[in-house]
């Protein structure tokens, strides 16, 4: 019988002839260790402490860098919570204003110019008087009431009397140098009796000239007027333009009051 156990002999022989690295290295790491310790026992005390303080040195230094990051790295989130912040601030400001907004709008007084009527009919001679009927639909009473108003006349073309927006009026701008009246007439919310702003035209020339052109009903008779008021401490107007459209054939006091299809706003 052949003997098969001689050439895994004289590898394993081969094996252990060779240098394990492991057992290397750690001759190596011993070797070092020895070395060093052996230059610390010999080196003197300057060296030592030159030595030690290069090692703080660099520990400091490695501290300071992780300091400055951590510095850095809080002012990059606090930069961003605040930008965040005032973010959220300028919304609910804006929130606030458009809440505030819509409060005001619902609370403020309105004065409104709901209609005229002719009071004393224009054959009866002067003086001839009409009114402006005015209410307030808002939630505030309005302080300080001031009227201006100007009677006019307009010129109404044969067959006008179907369209009155092809009319021209004049431009409303009373409402331009008008201001509130310390003192003035405070209009309530939603009262029974509206108020009613008296529209006295006396004889003269100018008057004599329009009611006369109306009552041949070649012309009609408007006003425009403002009324200027304050409300929640801010001032507001109402600017109002109302005509008279004459009918043919029957007394003006038949006739009705109608809007301006221009001279009409308010804030």
């Amino acid at each position: 019988m052949n003997d098969h156990s001689g050439p895994d002999e004289t590898q394993s022989k081969g094996d252990r002839g060779k240098p394990n690295w492991v057992a290397k290295s750690i001759s190596k790491i011993q070797s070092y260790r020895q070395k060093r310790r052996a230059e610390k026992e010999h080196e003197s005390s300057t060296d030592r402490a030159s030595r030690s303080t290069a090692r703080a040195t660099k520990v400091i230094a490695w501290l300071t860098l992780v300091n400055v990051g951590a510095v850095i790295s809080q002012g990059l989130i606090f930069n961003r919570q605040l930008t965040e912040m005032r973010a959220a601030r300028i919304d609910n400001d804006q929130a606030m204003g458009r809440q505030f907004t819509d409060v005001e709008k619902q609370t403020r007084a309105w004065v409104s110019p709901v209609g005229a009527e002719l009071v004393t009919p224009i054959e009866s001679g002067f003086p001839i008087r009409a009114q402006i009927v005015f209410e307030n639909p808002g939630g505030e009473p309005a302080f300080d009431l001031n009227y201006a108003e100007t009677p006019e006349i307009t010129p109404i073309a044969r067959g006008q009397f179907q369209d009155w927006n092809s009319i021209s009026f004049s431009r409303n701008e009373k409402c331009d140098k008008l201001e509130p009246r310390e003192g003035g007439e405070v209009l309530y919310p939603k009262v029974i009796t509206p108020t009613r702003l008296q529209v006295v035209q006396t004889d003269t020339a100018a008057n004599r000239f329009i009611f006369s052109v109306a009552l041949l009903g070649s012309g009609t008779f408007f006003i425009n007027g403002c009324v200027a008021y304050k409300t929640l401490g801010e001032t507001h107007k109402s600017a109002f333009c109302f005509f008279l459209p004459p009918i043919p054939g029957k007394p003006s006091k038949e006739w009705a009051f109608s809007a301006c299809p221009t001279g009409n706003h308010a804030d």
